[in-house]
């Protein structure tokens, strides 16, 4: 149940049995997406997980012997809608660097260290179900920064009787902050909260065990970045990447996020110049490859013609061939 989750597990394959033991359990929380990468170099995969409503966290490989996650401030401070992660050492410096896809910045939200967005799971209703309630901050009738429930009144009604009884009208919910909805004795009920401080797709460099992020290009913060592909696909010896993404499912008043049609993050290699991108952005009509819909799976198949395969949500798979450059 939203925002809940059950645990994760690693599952052991031992010679081909599978198992799972008090070990392999992991709370985790919502998890959208894990890359396999040793990220210290020690011999040992380590495992990073992209979470929904949280930060992304390092699991580190103690020896063999169990996955323990690591307090990292660098990765804790960054709170997000993290839909996808891959790895690749994009500036080969030895040393697996990291893209991570958000929900972008072309939306109506605002979410910073100052006024993050938040999610309260609450039974607001007393009926024993969570009533998730999202806010986010706007600017009030006096141009003061307030907290906002994110939903319409219609939207909210449709979830718990609680706002029908609140709230009679749409003037009176308009101007309604948080602290209206949540008074002290509401707020006893609170189970917990969860927040996000941004909504941008990044690149987190590895160097040498030590995180840095730096946003993708503007381009490339259009649509929610849900799939994506680390490959040489232009044959220099440099990783590139090809990222899909889009999301159909969120309410109405929010809309459909469908800018991102395929782009190709080309890797400058040694031609990057200080201070530059280390990547040229693709658009389809540069690239070739036109990915136009929802993206749920994204597969390269390496052959004698390699094919890069996309499944769309209600709607057909797509193949484009791409023939390796020899190196």
């Amino acid at each position: 149940m939203f925002p809940y989750a059950t645990h994760s597990w690693l599952i052991i394959n031992d010679k081909g049995k599978l198992t799972v033991n008090t070990s392999s359990k992991l709370d985790l929380s919502m998890v959208t997406d894990a890359v396999w990468t040793d990220y210290d170099n020690d011999g040992w995969p380590d495992l990073l997980v992209a979470r929904e409503w949280n930060s992304v966290v390092l699991l580190k490989n103690m020896n063999g012997k169990e996955l323990v996650p690591q307090l990292i401030p660098e990765l804790e401070n960054q709170r997000g809608i993290w839909y996808s992660i891959v790895a690749g050492d994009f500036n080969k410096d030895g040393y697996e660097d990291y893209i991570v896809g958000n929900l972008g910045e072309n939306n109506r939200f605002n979410a910073s260290d100052k006024y993050p967005m938040n999610l309260y799971a609450i039974d607001l209703d007393g009926d024993g179900t969570i009533d998730p309630l999202i806010t986010g901050y706007w600017n009030d009738q006096n141009g003061n920064m307030k907290e906002y429930p994110l939903n319409y009144l219609d939207e909210l009604v449709s979830q718990s009787s609680f706002f029908n009884k609140k709230f009679k009208d749409y003037a009176s919910f308009s101007v309604a902050t948080i602290n209206d909805l949540l008074d002290e004795n509401i707020l006893k009920k609170l189970q917990f909260k969860l927040d996000i401080n941004t909504t941008s797709s990044y690149i987190l460099w590895n160097e040498k065990g030590k995180f840095r992020w730096e946003k993708l290009p503007e381009s490339l913060q259009v649509s929610p970045i849900k799939k994506m592909i680390v490959h040489d696909f232009n044959g220099d010896g440099y990783p590139d990447v090809l990222v899909a993404g889009n999301d159909y499912t969120y309410d109405v008043s929010t809309g459909y996020y469908d800018a991102n049609k395929g782009i190709v993050l080309l890797n400058k290699g040694k031609n990057k110049k200080e201070g530059e991108s280390s990547f040229e952005v693709l658009s389809p009509a540069q690239s070739g490859i036109l990915l136009q819909g929802m993206v749920e799976s994204l597969l390269y198949f390496k052959g004698d013609t390699s094919l890069v395969v996309t499944g769309f949500n209600r709607a057909k798979v797509s193949v484009y061939g791409h023939a390796e450059k020899a190196k």
